[in-house]
Parts: C-alpha cells; sequence; structure tokens
C-alpha cells in the first residue's frame, strides 16, 4: 500500500485550529481502531498560528501517519485481525457477555439472545460495541501453520519445562507429527474456520489407520485416541491463549476405545533363571545397559527411570539401601517421570543391589537415552534368542516383577506403589517403611551367580 493512499485534499487538510493556534487532527482508519491506540481521532498541538509553518508540521506528521499504517496493513494483517478480535472479545466482557460468533449466538437460549439484543439496542450508535455483543467481529484468518508456530513458540514453553532435552524433543516431535496429519488431511485452514465437519474428516482419516472397514490396521486405537486427543488440545489451548477459553471444540467427544490393547506377556522365572542370568548370555553387553537390565528385574522400574538415575538418589549408604524415583527440576538436570505415583523409594534386593553397587554414579552413558537403551536392549535379546516368543519385549521384565510379587504374597498396595502405580483411593501415610517394603520385597529374590553382573 503507498504511503498516499491516507491523504485527503486541500491545502488545509488535518489542520484545525483551536482558539488562534494550530492543531494536528486526524481520523484513525476504521480497520486500524482497534490497534493504534492514539484513536479513534488523533490531535496533535502544532504551537502554532502561522499557516505556512503548521502546513510544514503537518507534512511531516501526515507522511509519519501514512507510512506507519502502511507498514501495519501491508505486514500486520493478521495481527491487526488479532487486535480488533481482542478488543471485540474485551467489550463483550466489559458489557457482561463473553465474545461469541454470530452463529453460536443463535443457539443460545432465547433469554440470553434477547438480553445480547437489549444491549445492542441500547448501542447502536457505536458500531463496534453492536458488532462485539452480536458476534459480528470474525476470528482472525490463523493458519493452522501459524497456529502451530504459535504454539510451539508461546504456549508450549510451560507444560514442557521441566522435561530433559530428549522428553523435550519425543514430546515436540509427537505434536508436529499430529499437526501434519491435520494439514495433510483438512488442509491449512484458518483455525477459525475449522467446523464439525473438518473434525469429522479427521476423524475418519485416522479411523482408517486403526480400524479401517478392510483390511488390517496399520496403527493402535491407541495412536487413533492420541492424535484425536492433540488435536482437540491444540484447538483448545489456542483459543484459550487469545482469550477465548469457552470456545466450542468440534473435535469434542471424538476418541477411539482401546479394544486392541495387549499387553505384553511377563517372561517365565524359569526361563529368565535358566537362559539370561546364567555364565555368558549377557557378556556380549556393555556393561551399564547389563547393569540397568539387572536393576531392571529385581526393582520393576522402567528403564528410562533407572537410567536417569543421579547418584544422590542411588542411596547404597541407607540403613535400607534404595533408589529414590521422582522428577528433578535443577538447572541441566531437569526430568518429568510418567506421573505422580511414580514418584517412590524402592528397597534394593539381589540382583539391583548388586548392579548399582558396581555403578553408584549411575549410567552416564544412557544419561536421556532411554530410547536408544531399549532399542539396544531389545536388539541384544533378538540377535541372542533370549526372547521366549516375539510378543516379549524387555519391558516384559516389569509384567514379571509384578507376577513374582503377586505370588510371593507381597501386600496388594505395597505391590501398586513399588511398580509407581497408582491406589486408587485417597492416600494415608507413607506406604509403609522403607524396613517393611524391604521384608517384604526380599521374599521375590533371584538366587544368582555374582560373576554374570
Amino acid at each position: 500500500m503507498r504511503t498516499n493512499s491516507f491523504k485527503s485534499t486541500g491545502s488545509t487538510r488535518y489542520l484545525a485550529l483551536r482558539g488562534r493556534k494550530f492543531y494536528y487532527k486526524r481520523k484513525v482508519p476504521v480497520e486500524l481502531k482497534d490497534i493504534d491506540e492514539r484513536g479513534p481521532v488523533i490531535r496533535v498541538a502544532l504551537k502554532t498560528d502561522e499557516l505556512y509553518i503548521a502546513r510544514q508540521q503537518r507534512d511531516i506528521l501526515e507522511e509519519a501517519d501514512n507510512q506507519y499504517w502502511a507498514s501495519l496493513m501491508v505486514n500486520g494483517e493478521s495481527k491487526i485481525a488479532q487486535h480488533r478480535y481482542s478488543a471485540a472479545q474485551a467489550r463483550a466482557k466489559a458489557m457482561g457477555f463473553s465474545y461469541k460468533p454470530y452463529y453460536e449466538i443463535m443457539e443460545e437460549p432465547l433469554r440470553l439472545m434477547t438480553d445480547r439484543v437489549k444491549i445492542a439496542q441500547k448501542e447502536k450508535e457505536n458500531v463496534q460495541a453492536l458488532d462485539s455483543v452480536l458476534g459480528m467481529v470474525k476470528v482472525p484468518d490463523v493458519t493452522l501453520s501459524d497456529v502451530e508456530k504459535t504454539y510451539f513458540e508461546n504456549i508450549a514453553p510451560p507444560i514442557i519445562k521441566a522435561k530433559s532435552p530428549a522428553q523435550k524433543n519425543h514430546w515436540t516431535k509427537e505434536r508436529k507429527h499430529t499437526f501434519n496429519l491435520l494439514r495433510e488431511e483438512i488442509g491449512n485452514k484458518a483455525i477459525g474456520d475449522i467446523t464439525r465437519e473438518d473434525a469429522l474428516k479427521f476423524y475418519k482419516f485416522i479411523m482408517n489407520k486403526v480400524a479401517p472397514h478392510n483390511g488390517e490396521p496399520t496403527h493402535s486405537a491407541s495412536f487413533g485416541r492420541k492424535q484425536l486427543a492433540r488435536a482437540r488440545g491444540f484447538y483448545a489451548d489456542y483459543f484459550k491463549y487469545i482469550g477465548d477459553a469457552e470456545r466450542t471444540n468440534p473435535f469434542d467427544g471424538l476418541t477411539f476405545k482401546d479394544t486392541d490393547r495387549k499387553s505384553r506377556p511377563p517372561f517365565p522365572l524359569e526361563w529368565v533363571k535358566e537362559k539370561i542370568l546364567v555364565k555368558g548370555a549377557l557378556e556380549g553387553m556393555n556393561d551399564e545397559a547389563r547393569a540397568i537390565l539387572m536393576v531392571a528385574i529385581d526393582t520393576g522400574a522402567r528403564l528410562g527411570e533407572i537410567a536417569n538415575l543421579p547418584p544422590e538418589r542411588i542411596r547404597l549408604d541407607a540403613k535400607v539401601p534404595h533408589i529414590e524415583i521422582a522428577p528433578m527440576d535443577e538447572k541441566g538436570k531437569r526430568r518429568e517421570i510418567k506421573t505422580r505415583s511414580s514418584i517412590r523409594q524402592v528397597p534394593l534386593i539381589g540382583l539391583a543391589l548388586a548392579a548399582l553397587q558396581k555403578h553408584p554414579n549411575g549410567f552416564p552413558r544412557y544419561h536421556d537415552k532411554e530410547t536408544h537403551l531399549s532399542n539396544a536392549l531389545n536388539k541384544y535379546f533378538k540377535q541372542n534368542e533370549l526372547f521366549p516368543s516375539e510378543k516379549h519385549s524387555i519391558y516384559s521384565f516389569r509384567h514379571l516383577f509384578e507376577d513374582r510379587m503377586k505370588e510371593a504374597g507381597v501386600d496388594h498396595e505395597l505391590r501398586r506403589i513399588l511398580m509407581g502405580h497408582s491406589l486408587k483411593r485417597p492416600e494415608y501415610g507413607s506406604g509403609g517403611s522403607l524396613e517393611w517394603r524391604l521384608q517384604e520385597l526380599s521374599k521375590i529374590a533371584i538366587p544368582f551367580d555374582p560373576s554374570i553382573i
């Protein structure tokens, strides 16, 4: 847009007198009223009663305003629209309403619609107030790509603050994938234009992956649920971010039941004793991976929980040697854990105690690299035929740990605590002393040759 687009004609344009002094008087363009805070009318005292001086000063101010408005119009159309929309929300709130687009207002109860109309009649001379209360200001045309940028730059940081670098990378990668799937199916639409029909189109797109009418599924129901939950979350989080938290979400209610959930089978205990905990079976593994495996067998802890244990949480010098699994919030050592119930203290017995006595400072090789660790362990077990079946994985040791406790008669609630599962009831007390936990856990100790550690 050329700078003279805002000019009027006449040698005395934008000049007015107050007494004998001139001042610059100019209306802010209608489309910029919500972004130029000087509006709706700009007034600048020129402090002169000489017309030719006033014209010179007017020309300078006029050109400055022209350039400023042109830059807004050319480079910031989405920003202008966002300001206009935010201003409409604020005006509606000031008049006692939440801002809603007109088509949502039409679905409100008659009483609420009537209240809006009454206010509109009072404000009929104020176009901006009228548009605000009747929902006539369009949601800014912010595309999914723009939303993605806003999401990762402004919405996500507080959510992922406590995560480690690897956790942040994994979290971000998964959500970028969902944004890509959304664009692939419904196009790079403006988020305000996404309808229920678009959401259903995305739902059917995902359904063809998890429950196709013909052929085998390529993805699990869990995958489908996550994609829909993230799409719903993106929409809700974005509109909450711009001050429209009550906006109807087109993705609401769309999900998949996890009918295909199949738990990994546990290792048979005899298989572990005869095939894995024997001399030579694990010799080809590096020391840290082998030690982590031993800790997993006798604590039931997740690989990531073990691999990221800092030295101060490996309590070998305590009265009851144990590990402390908890989130970390120190600068440079931040790490989230799966759930609140995952915070726990696990006594060390047998294999776990022996392995950590050899690695009291933890496992730096696999710090924040649990995916790499899991892949390495699974690959080793497959290559050396250490899995009882194709359905087994390293995670099967965690299931075996739970079965061992169950068969040994370990207290039910203690089993849930040691596994990091929620108790499904209000929590009272600490869950039992470490001495008692050790006594219970000792029931499942496996005899082993120390040379295999």
